[in-house]
């Protein structure tokens, strides 16, 4: 049997056939940088997730502390508006009380 003759067997194998009838390995193209093209693939595809999930989380970040300062100044009108009768009412009873 002569592995030479049938076709397309280097492509698939891998492997072509020496003078010594050892194999040997052949120096296919196509897949010679297989392993490092998929590694840089994937590695730009994580890169590509990792900087949207810092996006995403930035933005509800902003959300929050938005919904954070409305609070407080929510919480600040209030207590100015407190102070303000307070101060009204602490007034007017100074006013009573001298008279």
């Amino acid at each position: 049997k002569n592995i030479q003759n049938r076709p397309g067997f280097l492509c698939l194998v891998n492997l072509a056939l020496s003078r010594e009838g050892t194999y040997q390995p052949v120096n296919y193209l196509p897949l010679k940088h297989y392993y490092r093209s998929l590694a840089v693939g994937l590695i730009v595809a994580l890169l590509v997730a990792f900087f949207l999930c810092l996006q995403l989380y930035n933005l509800k970040l902003e959300r929050s502390l938005e919904i954070r300062h409305s609070g407080f100044n929510n919480i600040s009108a209030q207590l100015c508006h407190a102070m303000s009768a307070s101060d009204g009412l602490i007034d007017t009873l100074f006013k009573l009380y001298e008279q």
